[in-house]
């Protein structure tokens, strides 16, 4: 049966990965109707809403054959196309399946079964605490007739029944080849995927629509608007009000013109006006008794009508936006948690079990009970696609394998796109990090589900180019590999720790306002973290002191070591200013001015690991959003670099205008350290001299 080219207005909505997906469920349609390969029938496909934006579409697929046979279909990409790993996809077609085309094309029968069975022992090891989804052939053969299979059996004997068949009759396999390689399929049942559930709270554009669309009992009721949205914008109650007594009198005028009775029209009007205050057309198909030609009008005299009042409108839709954008963050707190919960609980499972999915994302995740999460029901998280998935504790006798480079940009960091061998060299403590790895894109996720946006956008472009940069450092030695390494990771924390810190910053008060339980079984990972982190802030911090050779006297030593970061920025403000400090050449202040900037960041990240270590020795400690993502920022970011690579400032913007591999840069301290010995006797009491300087007590070594 000769494949026919699909349609352009279907080629328009996809790529040519969703084409072939497209092709395949369409030969299965005609396999099911009874067609073979050499029956002449024509085939074709058409996209049902081709006017809807989104990644998501429904399709029919259609046959003729001395008459047209249709059935419809749904297709939709799942996450981004990193172009680094395989493209999956959300297919409706009876039930729900994920269809995952592999990057590299797999020819070979055999090792595309042990591809699947090297997800199933992932599955494995994390079921029962975990429920999975692994790839399986049975999920799209059973759909195709003729293969004669046991009705009665499920699971790997149903499997290994099919795997039989398709050995002893090799051609047969074609049928689980999408293009020119075999498929994974897997299917998803009544789940629902974490991503749309996610994507279904922060619909702002809907719920806009649905809150402006029911104001006819506030629009034009003053006391009803002000109760609603506040006295403090009245004045939008009455700009609104005199637009739409001017839309009013062009409404009726073109009513008139059409020869429609215009007192019928009296709610349709208000109707009307509302529709497109929130932004949407109107479409003639529902209003029998008027023309197309009314409604084009209708909506070119809003769009006149918005050119002149285009201020007051924006100004409405504004206020609009924040109340809806309020409302749904107060009706989706309890929800937040409860899913902010259950992704911990998934990271603790993931440690206990020694596995780390080093693609954790909301696509890669799905509702186990209530489904839809609207209910108030009880619901656990489950996974697919342990494509780049390993066991960090392997069996006894055997090393962590090297895992598929490979990652979703937004959720991923550089050493998801470096080998095994330079992490250990650099990064030390394989376990670690790759469990790590699965803590930053459950921050990122974090993130995402209270706030619907992401958390990283100029970090996660520079992920693009490390696969690039290793490949062409992979013709030369180990070191060029590690320098390589370094001079990304830095470009790359660099941006992720200022996007970090604005974004959060922005949305403050939303993530202060949740405060999360932290369970026992979680409490415990946390509290490792916070010791890990800040036992090695407080061994930087002391390095930091010790090789300085400013403040050489036991006492100022001893303060700097115990100040707190306030005091030491205090002081670094009064060596700025000249402010009661002793006489120093201007390198030698320079210098003075640096170091002290540079113990103050530390002594920042000292104190936030202090206060997260006396909350989580609370039985049940509760933390807010806002402290979380920082503790697990700090948490991965002090796994993920070391600082001995360069500070993570300006300097960078030269090295990444430069180009990865160009000179080497130190920070600006290490230039203006050398001086003569005389100074140091005269700066002794530099940090003892105010009687200020009582301090709080930072994290020492004795606490961790």
């Amino acid at each position: 049966m000769k494949q026919k080219k699909a349609p352009a207005d279907i080629q328009k909505y996809t790529d040519e990965s969703e084409q072939m997906v497209l092709d395949f469920f369409l030969d299965l349609f005609a396999s099911q109707s009874g067609y073979t390969e050499e029956d002449d029938v024509k085939k074709e496909v058409v996209c049902l809403d081709a006017h809807v934006s989104g990644p998501d579409h429904t399709y029919e697929l259609r046959l003729y054959d001395r008459g047209w046979k249709i059935r419809r279909m749904a297709l939709g990409p799942l996450g981004e196309n990193s172009g680094s790993k395989s493209r999956c996809y959300k297919v409706i077609y009876d039930d729900v399946l994920v269809v995952k085309i592999p990057i590299y094309p797999i020819r070979d029968f055999d090792e595309y079964i042990e591809s699947i069975n090297a997800e199933r022992r992932i599955v494995g090891v994390l079921s029962p605490d975990i429920e999975c989804i692994a790839p399986g052939i049975a999920a799209i053969l059973r759909k195709i007739p003729g293969f004669e299979v046991d009705p009665d059996q499920t699971g790997m004997a149903l499997e290994m029944s099919y795997i039989r068949i398709l050995k002893k009759s090799p051609w047969l396999q074609s049928h689980l080849k999408i293009g020119e390689s075999f498929a994974f399929f897997m299917s998803l049942s009544r789940h629902a995927f974490l991503g749309n559930v996610i994507q279904r709270m922060h619909d702002l554009p809907s719920r806009l629509h649905e809150e402006i669309a029911s104001q006819f009992d506030i629009l034009w009721n003053l006391m009803a608007f002000e109760g609603m949205y506040g006295p403090e914008n009245s004045s939008i109650f009455f700009s609104i009000n005199e637009i739409y007594n001017e839309y009013e009198e062009q409404v009726n005028a073109l009513l008139r013109e059409h020869r429609a009775n215009v007192s019928a029209f009296a709610f349709k009007r208000k109707e009307w006006f509302l529709f497109q205050l929130a932004g949407r057309e109107i479409e003639s198909g529902n209003h029998q008794n008027l023309t197309p030609a009314f409604f084009d009008g209708l909506n070119t005299l809003f769009e006149n009508l918005f050119s002149v009042h285009s201020r007051d409108i924006e100004g409405y839709r504004g206020m609009m936006r924040q109340y809806v954008r309020e409302k749904m963050f107060k009706q989706n707190r309890t929800l937040f948690k409860n899913i902010i919960s259950s992704v911990l609980d998934l990271l603790y499972w993931l440690r206990v079990k020694g596995v780390s999915i080093r693609d954790l994302k909301p696509d890669n995740i799905f509702v186990i009970g209530d489904t839809m999460l609207q209910c108030g029901g009880e619901f656990a998280l489950g996974l697919i696609d342990f494509e780049t998935s390993l066991r960090f504790r392997p069996p006894a006798g055997q090393t962590i394998q090297q895992p598929m480079l490979a990652g979703t940009l937004s959720y991923s960091t550089p050493s998801q796109f470096v080998r095994n061998g330079v992490l250990s060299e650099t990064l030390g403590d394989l376990p670690r990090l790759f469990h790590i790895q699965d803590w930053h894109a459950a921050m990122v996720m974090i993130y995402f589900i209270v706030t619907g946006e992401r958390l990283f956008d100029r970090a996660r472009h520079n992920v693009t180019h490390v696969a690039r940069l290793m490949q062409q450092a992979g013709e030369q030695d180990e070191g060029d590999h590690v320098k390589t390494f370094r001079e990304i990771s830095r470009i790359f924390w660099y941006h992720a720790t200022a996007e970090f810190q604005e974004k959060i910053s922005r949305r403050e008060d939303y993530l202060k306002s949740i405060g999360l339980p932290i369970l026992q079984n979680v409490k415990a990972i946390l509290k490792d973290m916070v010791l890990t982190g800040g036992s090695g802030e407080v061994r930087r911090m002391s390095a930091r002191i010790d090789g300085q050779s400013y403040f050489i006297s036991g006492r100022s030593r001893k303060d700097l070591l115990n100040s707190t970061a306030k005091t030491i920025g205090r002081c670094r403000r009064n060596w700025k200013e000249g402010v009661n400090v002793p006489d120093a050449r201007p390198e030698i202040r320079k210098g003075i001015i640096v170091f002290l900037q540079e113990l103050e960041e530390i002594k920042q990240r000292v104190e936030i690991w202090s206060r997260m270590k006396r909350l989580l020795e609370q039985d049940v400690p509760v933390i807010s959003i806002h402290d979380l993502l920082v503790l697990m920022f700090n948490g991965v970011i002090s796994t993920m670099y070391r600082e001995e690579w360069g500070k993570l400032n300006e300097d960078v913007l030269t090295l990444e205008k430069e180009g990865i591999g160009g000179r080497d840069r130190r920070g600006a301290y290490e230039e203006t350290v050398s001086y003569e010995p005389t100074v140091s006797s005269a700066l002794d009491e530099t940090l003892s001299y105010e009687e200020t300087l009582s301090f709080e007590k930072t994290l020492t070594p004795d606490d961790v």
